[in-house]
């Protein structure tokens, strides 16, 4: 008991250690919402190859140019992936997945100094575009992956779907709509709503797991690496300044 209760106020104390860091990042706080694109490439043969879709919402926290900060995603994803087996058919597979991440991150500065008008504007496309990149880990909770081949019709579901962790790395964008509508001349009020745009690359760190069906065929459920696609809207919670 007394070990369970150790366990338990590591576990309070690291959580309450992680939303302080994440709070004290910056006084800027952004939820949004996204909706996802994920491409899966096949690495080679028994690797699936298709699409996932899908969407969710995400909490950011450190916003501003020139600093660090976190973003938290949840979403839920569905396509159909077409996996060749053993050199042979190609079987298509539907897959449905929830899928968590957690990309630390830092926005690049955007002043552009020594170039006098030129440096001054791009310093205000780059402050209404806020780069930024990072890089994070990730959790995917296959929740189906059914088998949708007519061959293998005595398999419906195959095996345990399993969870995967990832790594991820990439960037993105966080267009401000006011700024950039202010810029061509339109008066806006949306000041504090940005259009989201994130591209990473994930890896999957889990072993590519074989599923062995009633018959000679092998089929592996998952996939080595896969580009990930994200846009959506986002606000948020503190005034922005216009860069002048």
């Amino acid at each position: 008991m007394e070990i369970l209760q150790k366990q338990i106020k590591k576990l309070v104390g690291f959580w309450g250690a992680f939303c302080l860091f994440t709070f004290s990042l910056s006084a800027a706080t952004v939820v949004g919402s996204e909706g996802m694109l994920l491409l899966h490439t096949p690495a080679a043969d028994n690797i699936p190859a298709g699409n996932l879709y899908g969407g969710g919402a995400f909490v950011e926290f450190g916003f501003d140019p020139h600093s660090a900060g976190v973003k938290l995603t949840a979403s839920y994803l569905y396509g159909t992936e077409y996996q060749q087996i053993n050199s042979g058919e190609i079987v298509p597979a539907s897959h449905g997945a929830f899928y968590f991440a957690a990309m630390l991150k830092y926005n690049t500065p955007i002043a552009v100094k020594g170039a006098g008008k030129f440096g001054r504007i791009m310093t205000r496309i780059l402050y209404a575009l806020n780069p930024w990149f990072g890089a994070g880990p990730g959790f995917q909770i296959n929740s189906s992956i059914r088998n949708d081949s007519a061959t293998f019709q005595d398999v419906s579901e195959i095996a345990q779907p399993g969870n995967d962790f990832l790594l991820e790395v990439g960037g993105g964008f966080h267009t401000n709509i006011g700024m950039v509508l202010n810029y061509m001349n339109v008066r806006s009020s949306w000041r504090n709503v940005y259009f989201i745009t994130d591209i990473r690359y994930t890896w999957n760190l889990n072993y590519v797991e074989p599923v062995q069906l009633s018959s000679d065929d092998t089929l592996f459920k998952q996939f080595a690496g896969y580009w990930n696609l994200k846009f959506g809207i986002a606000y948020r919670f503190a005034s922005t300044k216009e860069k002048s």
